[in-house]
């Protein structure tokens, strides 16, 4: 399928203006169906029908659309603007929402993690909030600035309800929200931040959004997903939206969100270098490997991020199927060439796979006992055991295996995260173990990450 990066309005959303001070405040109304809800103080609303029953936070609206930023609440009880700082608003927090307190004294564990960009990491928390650690050229740890390093994780301000965290490889990061918005930070060069570049600032001399931005006329977002260049969401009807630079044979760059034509029912996307795996609501893979359409099984389940320029996948009886780049051994057949491209899906031998995972220049999967193996380029302790073989690299050689290895030492583990040379494996006790370069000690095995 080819799919030119096409055009097409934004849906209504969320339009603002910066109003007086004295207009920022609260607004609570019972809403049900109104197209313009209100315009009050230089603020408007529009939608889709309302649910009364539910909260809307709208981030951003004042200013740059980020911490600040005035708060409109919808409740299913009449009621007048208020002086009082929102429910949701702490008093010192610069009107920046906070999470719930939580029901009990438990701290917060970590859900899933964003590893694509290697030297700087975010988790998203079970209580909703995003921590992000590692380096901060570009702003992308979304702390409002982009000149210090930040070692020890820290929480993002002003993000809350986050249900899913995203990264590519270009210090660019995105999150989901419950109420289906999307907000990024770090680099804009490519127009990744989705908000296009009239109040960009800059980081060490790069145009960046330090600090998490609503992306705006982007609702009802159920999937995202980050790659090289280009970021893009999947919304409820099935449609796909893409901002930054070239993905899905897009024709034009674009640092706002535009409907990708052609794309319809989908409900899930992967990076795989330059462009997208597509999978569609009736089953079906859309993928693109060496410039031309491959068939991956609609049985088939894709558990993470594609590789660069390879991927894999895993089936229904707990075998695997890899192709692309055989450079540094990661598809897994126990060779390695470059150039060479494994254009027919090959078994790497593992058997009772729960799930496979694929990373810039290695693969790993979880078995069905809880461990996992890896296969692919070794630089900076990528697979988590020593290897002795040699593989034809991108550009030069490199330690590698070419076949599945035990990582030892690492086991109960539920879910996995590949960076470029590293890996990160979270635990059934939500324990986060990491090796290689997503080691912050760089520890060559698995050991323990505290978040």
């Amino acid at each position: 399928m080819t799919s030119p990066f096409g055009g097409g309005d934004h849906d209504a959303g969320v339009y603002a203006t910066s109003p007086p001070p004295e207009a920022r405040r609260e607004f609570r109304a019972t809403a049900m169906g109104y197209r313009d809800l209100w315009q009050r103080g230089g603020m408007h609303v529009r939608g889709a029908p309302l649910n009364p029953w539910t909260t809307l936070t709208l981030l951003g609206l004042l200013g740059a659309a980020g911490c600040g930023a005035a708060t409109v609440v919808q409740t299913a009880a009449d009621a007048s603007p208020s002086d009082a700082p929102p429910r949701d608003v702490a008093p010192d927090s610069g009107g920046c929402p906070v999470p719930a307190a939580p029901g009990d004294a438990e701290a917060p564990s970590v859900l899933d993690l964003a590893v694509a960009e290697q030297l700087s990491q975010c988790a998203l928390m079970s209580d909703g909030t995003v921590r992000c650690r590692g380096r901060n050229l570009f702003g992308q740890l979304g702390l409002g600035r982009g000149d210090t390093d930040i070692h020890e994780p820290t929480t993002v301000p002003c993000l809350v309800e986050v249900e899913q965290v995203v990264s590519g490889l270009s210090a660019s990061t995105c999150t989901r929200h419950r109420d289906g918005t999307v907000r990024c930070w770090g680099t804009n060069e490519l127009g990744l931040a989705g908000v296009g570049h009239d109040a960009d600032e800059r980081c060490n001399t790069f145009r960046c959004r330090p600090t998490p931005t609503l992306v705006r006329g982007l609702t009802d977002v159920v999937f995202l997903a980050g790659s090289r260049r280009t970021n893009c969401a999947v919304r409820r009807d099935g449609s796909v939206w893409c901002w930054g630079s070239s993905a899905l044979a897009t024709s034009s760059d674009s640092p706002t969100p535009r409907l990708v034509p052609g794309y319809r029912d989908v409900v899930a996307l992967w990076p795989r270098g330059e462009g997208f795996v597509v999978r569609f609501r009736d089953g079906h893979y859309e993928a693109n490997v060496f410039g031309r359409m491959i068939d991956i099984p609609s049985d088939a389940t894709l558990d993470g991020a594609a590789g660069t320029n390879h991927l894999c996948y895993r089936l229904p009886d707990g075998t695997v199927r890899c192709l692309g780049t055989n450079a540094n051994g990661k598809v897994g057949n126990g060779s390695s060439a470059w150039p060479g491209d494994v254009t027919e899906a090959v078994d790497p031998g593992l058997r009772g796979v729960r799930s496979v995972v694929t990373g810039s220049y290695h693969s790993c999967a979880i078995l069905a006992d809880g461990t996992v193996s890896c296969w692919g380029s070794n630089v900076l302790g990528a697979l988590g055991f020593t290897t002795t073989q040699t593989c034809a690299g991108i550009g030069s050689t490199s330690e590698c295996a070419t076949r599945p290895g035990v990582v030892p030492g690492v086991d109960h583990v539920a879910q996995l995260f590949l960076g470029v040379w590293g890996t990160c494996a979270l635990r059934l006790d939500r324990s986060v173990w990491c090796w290689g370069g997503l080691s912050p000690t760089r520890s060559m095995v698995p050991a323990p990450v505290d978040w």
